[in-house]
């Protein structure tokens, strides 16, 4: 079976196969760093409602630019207390 590359269905798998499975397997790495890295969400205190995902530095941004009051909560379901955002 040392031969397989060298079969039809073996360059198949070389040639089509294998570079689908690192494709796929490197858009997995991806997503899963760029949700290590959202892991707050951004409640507003006067709305009651959600105003937008990613770090904390660029939430803290973004309610320092809006003026917002509210506070930043985990997303990743962790008991970690809530980072209150009062006048930014």
């Amino acid at each position: 079976m040392s031969d397989f590359f060298q079969t039809p269905m073996g360059r198949r798998f070389y040639e089509g196969t294998m570079p689908r499975l690192v494709k796929a397997l490197e858009t997995i790495a991806e997503k899963l760093d760029v949700k290590k890295e959202e892991k707050f969400v951004l409640i507003s205190w006067d709305e009651s409602r959600i105003l937008g995902r990613g770090t904390e530095r660029e939430l803290r941004q973004l309610a320092k630019e809006m003026g917002i009051r509210g506070e930043l909560v985990s997303s990743d379901e962790s008991d970690e207390a809530p980072i209150t955002l009062d006048e930014c």
